[in-house]
């Protein structure tokens, strides 16, 4: 029966086997061509400048006018640029009052006119407008019968809904847990479908714990979504497999690619035991480390101008950012492109902000570490400890 409803469509080089509303997309090996992308300089921030101070910048975001707003987790404060990089203001700052923050680690835009920053305790998604006017508050609540708000740390828009994930973490007891969990809310903050959620024991002594990078990974982890909804995420560890879902949990389609993960070298493996280490009071913990012998060959999904964008493994001796495998929304890969922003690949953060904009956080990486050394961590002396700026880079024509 299945046969008589089956159709193989050929679109320039992909294979559709579409049937009862989905679609299986098979992509071939090679893309259809390669690019390389240069970006030229558009502004930079003033590292030393009167009017602002910037600590740990780790997010940047851009509104539909083009304004960049930096969020400095250090100082839990917002800044706001013009364009054309004129300084605008600090819009946000930390405190626990209406347009207020603490413990925001990401930021997004939600059009019209809202900074949304999700706060992860106490538990809610504060919105602020351009120039800081405070907005209601979102809580986001899982349980329609439970009034209590859950933490958020990951928020996309996507027209009047928002796909929103965050962390539930359960002390006490013999199994301590943190269970994930993604979802769709209104502007409300009403539920409208939960995606999914996935619950891990942790142990209970903080100077003894595991890192188990398979039992770490969730096939929900790497996502992106449209704003007219279309949400794809990468639900393999190793293979090259996209999968497509609406908002309300159905899936629409699989696309997928024949290619081979590639084997990690020894120095990747100890820089991803260096990478994820536990620190509690100043002390280190005492860690035992389960770690896969290949790298994933998909680090991270983006949506810009209708398309999607799949960050690939790469070669660790190439000098480009990222390079990118670029899909239609309806699974034909296209190309592949090498991003190649300026950059310090050991002390700088590059944040991509759409499918034409980079904003590149010089010696963002010892900020970071500094931060962290606070808490007992430990730090690189090689990184260059100069003081912070940004600059914006747009694809030159």
């Amino acid at each position: 029966m299945l046969a008589r409803h089956l159709k193989l469509l050929p679109v320039a080089g992909v294979l559709l086997a579409a049937h009862a509303g989905f679609a299986d997309v098979a992509c071939p090996v090679e893309a259809p061509r390669r690019e390389s992308v240069e970006y030229d300089a558009v502004w930079r921030t003033d590292a030393y400048s009167a009017d602002y101070l910037m600590g740990n910048i780790q997010a940047a975001v851009m509104d539909d006018e083009g304004s960049l707003y930096l969020l400095d987790i250090q100082q839990q404060e917002v800044f706001r640029f013009s364009s054309n990089g004129e300084y605008l203001g600090s819009i946000v700052h930390q405190g626990e009052g209406p347009g207020e923050i603490s413990q925001v680690w990401s930021m997004a835009w939600w059009s019209p006119g809202s900074l949304v920053l999700p706060q992860a305790f106490p538990p809610r998604v504060v919105r602020v407008a351009v120039d800081g006017t405070p907005q209601d508050a979102l809580r986001v609540l899982l349980d329609p019968e439970d009034e209590s708000p859950v933490s958020a740390t990951e928020f996309a828009a996507c027209g009047d809904y928002a796909v929103v994930g965050g962390s539930i973490f359960t002390f006490g007891g013999e199994n301590p847990q943190i269970q994930k969990w993604l979802g769709v809310v209104g502007r409300d903050g009403s539920l409208r479908h939960k995606l999914d959620e996935r619950s891990t024991t942790v142990s209970t002594d903080p100077l003894k714990q595991k890192y188990n990078e398979f039992e770490q990974f969730w096939r929900w982890d790497r996502w992106a979504v449209s704003q007219n909804g279309r949400l794809f995420i990468a639900p393999e560890r190793e293979g090259y497999v996209i999968e497509e879902y609406d908002l309300d949990g159905q899936l629409k389609s699989t696309w997928s690619r024949p290619v081979e993960a590639r084997e990690r070298t020894k120095e990747e493996l100890e820089q991803m035991r260096n990478s994820n280490t536990f620190v509690f009071n100043g002390q280190k913990a005492e860690t035992e480390y389960t770690l896969a012998d290949h790298e994933p060959q998909i680090s991270d999904l983006y949506l810009f101008d209708d398309e999607l964008w799949v960050r690939l493994d790469k070669d660790p001796k190439s000098e480009s950012f990222a390079r990118m495998a670029v899909h239609t929304l309806d699974g034909e890969l296209l190309s592949e492109r090498d991003l190649n922003v300026p950059h310090d690949s050991k002390n700088d953060i590059v944040l991509l902000l759409d499918g034409d904009h980079v904003a590149v956080i010089e010696n963002g990486v010892a900020a970071q570490q500094s931060q962290f050394a606070a808490f007992g961590g430990e730090v690189d002396e090689e990184l260059n400890a100069e003081a912070i700026e940004v600059v914006l880079y747009r694809v030159a024509e």
